[in-house]
């Protein structure tokens, strides 16, 4: 059996670090010609100003919720992002709850599925708190948190939604939202 053992870094080299990296990372963006980024957000944190912004080749249109959910006698709302306060998957909730509030006679009609990944204490407590949240608001059988699931079981899930939902504020054009937007 191996032995797995822990070193303690002082914090200090870590800054120091992180601040060569990050040093590092400002001059490299200064080298080549042409500069492109995915996403506004990505492009304002380079160290430079001709930076050209290249979206991922995607259709993004906003959807009216209120008239998908006219179309469909079941209704999938599926999130995918990293159980993160970053992510702001709360908001999420408080939005479902508001749009069930506004509009009671979709709720037996409408799912939302909220998928991610944990990678420690701090995002299982997250997870937990969130069920919590569900549970607080009345929304058990509307709203299911799916932590670290397979690829298949992922995969199955988007098929059935119609709606991708992403909170994360001021996020460079991630995976998540390419996966949502594919499937």
């Amino acid at each position: 059996m191996q032995k797995i053992v822990l070193h303690t870094v002082p914090v200090c080299l870590f800054h120091r670090y992180y601040y060569i990296l990050e040093k590092s990372y400002n001059v490299s963006t200064l080298i080549p010609k042409k500069c492109y980024a995915n996403s506004t957000w990505t492009a304002e944190r380079l160290s430079r100003q001709d930076v050209n912004i290249l979206y991922p080749p995607c259709e993004v249109n906003m959807i009216s919720l209120d008239k998908v959910v006219d179309k469909a006698n079941n209704y999938t709302i599926v999130s995918l992002g990293q159980f993160r306060p970053e992510k702001n998957h709360s908001r999420q909730i408080e939005i479902l709850d508001q749009f069930f509030n506004e509009n009671p006679k979709y709720r037996e009609h409408v799912c939302l599925y909220i998928i991610g990944g944990c990678r420690g204490l701090q995002d299982l407590e997250l997870f937990s708190n969130l069920a919590k949240q569900i549970e607080k608001r009345g929304l058990k059988g509307n709203i299911k948190l799916i932590k670290n699931c397979s690829e298949n079981e992922k995969k199955a899930i988007l098929e059935n939604a119609s709606v991708g939902l992403h909170t994360m504020e001021s996020e460079h054009f991630g995976i998540s939202i390419i996966e949502m937007m594919v499937l």
